[in-house]
């Protein structure tokens, strides 16, 4: 059946458009309004209220002065700041136990001046109260701050605010004059070694000894065969020999890693144990971008698009628990399903079941290597194999160098 256009959305006429504008004036004065303000305003609609019930003018005077008052408080909350702000950080990415150095500059705008007054500034969950001097146009007023990146998280610097309001202190509000900056407190990592071991690997992007006509490791010469790109002919080996010879080359062939690790916290025994999954994640993902090789990571159900290790870093960084699935298939599973590659790794914890991967290595969609990484604190680590998957056991951080090349030999 046909249909005509879609009619087109009326847009907002004027009086709804001030109606919203009201409603947010009217919420930014009630969350300003102290509790000195409240009782002001109290105290004038009642007196005003009382009047034609009592009939004294006293009730009425009263009244109206103050919700004069009140009003007056409301409209000097409201007045432009008078002062601009910059925050200069040390550094964007930190590792855990890392200093960082803030600088919080602030000075008046244009020709106005700032009076002693306090302005503020949050890092992460924590307020830090600086107190103005007073200061002239022109003048500037620095602040030197200092944290320490004590866990891994993204750590908000700011923003930084100051308040404005009335001589009396019934109404304030606080205006932003910078706005928050992150910083990356990148996991604990440890650095991983690349299996070298001439022309018999090709996994790691290295000749694996297969032949090709045109690559870009040289391996020797053969005879000419009618059909080949003249272009490869070495011109000193055949006028030595009096018949053409062909340039040959080993192939290359790249790893294409799938890494996904299982954010469900009912499979972690607790906080440090999932630190402990995060850091091997972060770990053999940056190992596989500093070599080269092609990554796809999977955090739970969400894929890390990571061109780099710093992306990918700071991308760890934001990690946290998902809620619970509650029907005992991890995220990561589901990941790796999706994924084609050579290589797919997959990072649990202690809870869960390394049996659960059975679906993945009996899947005919996929081959290469499996690898099951399961984290438990305080674990000796062993490596076993399971059918076409390797099962790894890790108890510590500083295990991951010694499995990566042990499971690298298989």
């Amino acid at each position: 059946m046909a249909t005509g256009p879609m009619p087109r959305p009326r847009p907002c006429s004027g009086i709804v458009r001030a109606r919203m504008s009201a409603a947010r004036l009217a919420a930014d004065i009630v969350d300003g309004m102290r509790p000195a303000g409240w009782l002001l305003a109290c105290i004038g609609l009642a007196g005003t209220a009382c009047y034609p019930i009592t009939g004294w003018r006293e009730t009425l005077s009263s009244g109206i002065c103050a919700l004069a008052v009140a009003i007056m408080a409301m409209v000097c909350s409201r007045s432009r700041p008078r002062g601009t702000a910059s925050v200069a950080i040390s550094r964007r990415q930190a590792n855990i136990g890392e200093r960082i150095d803030i600088t919080v500059t602030v000075s008046p705008r244009g020709r106005s001046t700032i009076g002693g007054t306090t302005c503020a500034i949050m890092i992460d969950d924590s307020r830090e109260a600086l107190t103005l001097p007073s200061m002239q146009a022109g003048g500037a007023a620095t602040f030197a701050l200092s944290c320490v990146a004590s866990a891994r998280t993204v750590l908000m610097i700011g923003p930084v605010m100051i308040g404005t309001g009335d001589p009396l202190g019934f109404c304030t509000h606080e205006h932003v004059l910078a706005e928050p900056q992150p910083v990356y407190v990148h996991p604990s990592v440890v650095p991983l070694r690349s299996r070298r071991c001439g022309a018999s690997y090709g996994t790691e992007g290295v000749a694996d000894g297969t032949m090709a006509d045109d690559d870009f490791d040289f391996h020797g010469l053969r005879d000419y065969v009618p059909g080949d790109d003249l272009r490869q002919v070495h011109w000193p080996s055949s006028s030595r020999t009096g018949t053409l010879m062909i340039r040959q080359y080993e192939a290359v062939r790249h790893m294409h890693t799938g890494l996904a690790i299982d954010l469900d916290p009912q499979g972690y025994a607790g906080r440090q144990e999932f630190e402990l999954a995060i850091s091997c994640y972060a770990s053999i993902g940056a190992h596989c971008l500093r070599i080269r090789q092609s990554l796809v990571a999977y955090a739970g159900d969400r894929r890390i698009d990571a061109p780099h290790t710093t992306a990918l870093l700071n991308a760890c960084s934001a990690i946290e628990p998902l809620a619970p699935s509650g029907d005992g298939m991890s995220y990561a599973i589901h990941a790796l399903s999706r994924v084609q590659c050579s290589c797919r790794i997959f990072i649990v914890g202690s809870a869960w079941d390394i049996a659960g991967a059975s679906p993945l290595t009996q899947s005919t969609a996929h081959d290469g290597v499996l690898i099951a990484i399961r984290v438990e604190d305080g674990a000796a680590w062993n490596v076993r194999r399971i059918g076409r998957m390797v099962s790894v056991t890790m108890g510590a951080l500083d295990d991951l160098p010694l499995v990566w090349e042990v499971i690298s030999w298989r």
